[in-house]
């Protein structure tokens, strides 16, 4: 198997399925956990679909449409024949139920069109956006078990981020206030893709990190305010955006020691 047929095989292929009974597509997932290339296409194709079923199920055609377009058809009582009329007589075609029928599922389709085409375009920079977040978050926990020094340490937050700036790396601004609960112990610059990252380093019940960026420098085109949720190894993740900036908060554990911070 190559790696065209391997990408045709993981485009079908969803996260949500427990087992998978089927040895080309295992086969397929093998190489995917191999090869860095599938990996990425892989978890890009993954994203796309979670985020796509998101908006898919947010769309609702408009409220009493087809109760709108069935009131203005004409009562089919009127149209009934007489005892003079031969039962054959023609039917005009407007005052066919099976026309009404038709129409509201057209005007149905129509109303759903244009709500498809006003969200394209975000469906296509979230397409962008949720590949350049991974690999953000990607890079964010294959950078955290490397530290070993702080840049500098303080426990204050507002000191940590007087830091930063002064340095040239992004302070967090507006973070949830359940983070408020974790202790600072220092931070440290980083540069990712030519982009300034700022890591705070804090500690509670474990030692996490908090890697702030500006988005414009990873050229985000959306908003991102609920995070994101994704397992790298042993490091767990969580990415959202707020304002201008872009955070990725590490943890060695699980999604359920990132969840009750955000």
């Amino acid at each position: 198997m190559d790696k065209n047929e391997a990408k045709k095989l993981l485009l079908a292929y969803r996260d949500d399925l427990s087992e998978v009974d089927n040895a080309e597509v295992n086969k397929a997932l093998k190489m995917a956990d191999e090869d860095p290339e599938l990996k990425t296409f892989l978890a890009q194709e993954q994203a796309f679909d979670r985020a796509f079923t998101q908006k898919l199920n947010e769309i609702e055609p408009p409220s009493g449409l087809l109760d709108r377009i069935l009131a203005e058809a004409p009562d089919q009582t009127a149209t009934a024949p007489t005892q003079s009329e031969p039962q054959s007589a023609k039917i005009i075609w407007w005052q066919h139920p099976g026309t009404w029928s038709a129409a509201a599922c057209v005007l149905a389709l129509i109303a759903l069109t244009a709500v498809f085409t006003q969200n394209n375009s975000n469906t296509t920079n979230n397409r962008a956006d949720l590949a350049l977040m991974h690999n953000f978050a990607q890079a964010a926990a294959l950078h955290s078990p490397t530290i070993q020094h702080m840049d500098f340490q303080n426990n204050d937050i507002g000191e940590i981020g007087t830091y930063l700036a002064k340095n040239n790396s992004p302070r967090p601004q507006d973070l949830p206030e359940n983070m408020d609960q974790l202790l600072g112990m220092g931070c440290l610059t980083y540069t990712w893709q030519d982009n300034p990252v700022g890591v705070i380093c804090l500690k509670g019940e474990k030692v996490y990190n908090l890697y702030v960026a500006n988005r414009g420098g990873i050229d985000l085109k959306n908003d991102h305010p609920s995070p994101f949720y994704k397992q790298f190894g042993n490091y767990s993740t969580a990415l959202w955006t707020t304002g201008d900036l872009i955070y990725v908060l590490t943890v060695e554990g699980k999604e359920e020691d990132l969840s009750p911070l955000l």
